[in-house]
């Protein structure tokens, strides 16, 4: 109540500086949450003014209200023509960064929970829990959502929202005895203080073909045991793509227009693409190609525009010379602190990022109203 209250003033708020004056652009740094930044961008592109969006050093335009409903990074099967700036070296440099996040080597928040190198023994657990893999026909992963995290931020999706997902789907696995499924719930649940609702929702159900993963397993373990994959539109789902298995997604994802997923319509083909012992969960060589372009783009699209003098988040790079990943990553209040040490040392006017800012303004200029 609190959150909708703020929420409510603020749109109102908003709304009234914006009415008062005539605005040609609007600079935004996020689409997501009830941020003063997101609830601008939505009410800008209404009243059909521009908006400039700055995350990190990536840059984009938008100047229609829909471009605010999916990620602000949309890639297309399209998109994955060769650019030689951007996919220089492309695959040896996913390569070596894919096995360090695999091997839980990553800083990355999620990645480094999911994949950590602390983790269970899969054959044991799977001993401990008494369970025979080979009395299935087949094996699936479900990977749920964190329940209160963005759910209207990537575009369409098939439910009302991610536990609204979870539990339905829960509902399906149930039908097909024949199927055993790891539900791994999401890595960062105790963050969203969400890390019992799974088990207390499952507590009282009576399937004996699912097993609730433990903190500490590993989901390259997880991916690579699993015949299905099923998300709603989490990373996992290009994950399970750059090893070769075609996954199932309930909604829109930055990666769901590149042809290595499958995208039901409604809820009957969601149902019949997890049930139906005649889906195909293969990929091919080009189809597993594109997913890792994919999945390239999406991590290493802060790497392309340096700064001396801003901190860039999620900053990902590869030198392929001394074999090491580059990367940097800040959560929390030491952004603004980093940026009164930088200014000292460098000059804003000739730092890389604000070049190639002002390059980019120029270059699209007519979008602005």
């Amino acid at each position: 109540i609190r959150t909708l209250t703020i929420a409510i003033y603020k749109i109102n708020f908003i709304d009234q500086v914006l009415k008062k004056n005539q605005y040609s652009l609007v600079i935004c740094n996020t689409h997501v949450y009830t941020s003063n930044s997101a609830i601008t961008m939505r009410l800008s592109l209404k009243k059909k003014i521009s908006v400039l969006m700055i995350v990190n050093n990536y840059f984009r335009f938008y100047n229609k209200l829909e471009q605010a409903y999916s990620q602000y990074v949309d890639i297309h099967k399209k998109d994955l023509i060769n650019n030689s700036k951007i996919y220089k070296n492309w695959k040896k440099k996913f390569d070596f960064w894919l096995k360090k996040r695999f091997s839980g080597k990553l800083l990355q928040r999620d990645a480094n929970k999911a994949f950590n190198e602390d983790k269970i023994d899969m054959s044991k657990l799977l001993k401990y829990k008494n369970i025979d893999l080979k009395k299935f026909k087949r094996i699936g992963f479900f990977a749920p959502h964190a329940f209160s995290d963005s759910n209207y931020a990537s575009g369409a999706f098939l439910f009302l929202n991610y536990f609204e997902q979870f539990k339905k789907t829960i509902d399906i696995l149930e039908e097909e005895k024949e199927i055993f499924w790891f539900i791994n719930p999401h890595p960062n649940s105790q963050l969203y203080k969400e890390e019992n609702i799974i088990k207390d929702y499952l507590k009282n159900k009576k399937i004996k073909n699912f097993m609730i993963c433990p903190k500490r397993i590993n989901t390259n373990d997880l991916l690579k045991i699993s015949d299905i994959i099923l998300t709603g539109r989490g990373t996992v789902g290009i994950e399970a793509a750059c090893i070769g298995k075609k996954p199932i997604l309930a909604g829109s994802s930055f990666y769901s227009s590149c042809g290595f997923t499958h995208n039901p319509k409604n809820f009957e083909e969601y149902k019949k693409l997890i049930l139906n012992k005649k889906s195909n969960y293969r990929l091919t060589k080009d189809e597993i190609n594109n997913a890792k372009k994919a999945f390239y783009t999406w991590v290493f699209k802060n790497s392309h525009v340096n700064s001396n003098i801003f901190p860039i988040s999620q900053f990902v790079d590869v030198n392929l010379k001394k074999k090491k990943l580059i990367q940097s990553h800040y959560y929390g209040s030491n952004f603004l602190h980093k940026i009164n040490k930088t200014l000292k040392k460098y000059s804003l006017m000739n730092d890389t990022f604000y070049m190639e800012l002002k390059k980019f303004i120029i270059q699209n200029k007519n979008l602005v109203r």
